[in-house]
This record gives structure tokens, C-alpha cells and sequence, in this order.
């Protein structure tokens, strides 16, 4: 049997690792909503990694469009965080 390589654009995303809790939110909710809103594959990986990336795996289009809502959402985890350091 082959394997099946995908051909669908893959990227990677810096989100500092502090936030990954925030991105997966409450049982998975959080990262399932982005999935499901953007049609892609998120992939963030485990705590013993301490990794700064997410990778983000569907067409083009969507692939962007995630990486825009992680983004957005890491602005607004940085804002809070300047806000509770004030």
C-alpha cells in the first residue's frame, strides 16, 4: 500500500506558547471553532514541545484565512495581557 501525500498548502504560524491554552480554549472549543469556521487542519503542538508554531493545513484561501483569525486572536491575547500588567 502507498501513502497518499497531501497536496494541500501547510503553514506555520508563530503564536508564543503562553497562548496556546488560550487558541485550544476549554475542551478544544476554541481550535475546533477555527477549524470548522476556516474549513482547516490546525495542529498545535504539545506542552513537552514548548513550540512557538501551529500548523495550519487546508487550501489556500482557508489556510489564510486562519492564519489571519490566529493572528487577530494573538492581538487580542497580547491586549489583555498589557492590560493586566498595567
Amino acid at each position: 500500500m502507498h501513502k497518499v501525500k497531501s497536496c494541500l498548502p501547510v503553514l506555520q504560524v508563530e503564536v508564543p506558547f503562553e497562548f496556546h491554552r488560550f487558541i485550544i480554549g476549554a475542551r478544544g472549543a476554541g481550535v475546533r471553532n477555527l477549524m470548522e469556521t476556516n474549513d482547516v487542519n490546525i495542529k498545535v503542538p504539545s506542552s513537552d514541545q514548548q513550540s512557538n508554531w501551529i500548523v495550519v493545513t487546508g487550501s489556500s484561501t482557508n489556510v489564510e484565512a486562519a492564519r489571519e483569525a490566529l493572528l487577530k486572536r494573538v492581538e487580542e491575547l497580547n491586549k489583555v495581557l498589557v492590560e493586566m500588567n498595567m
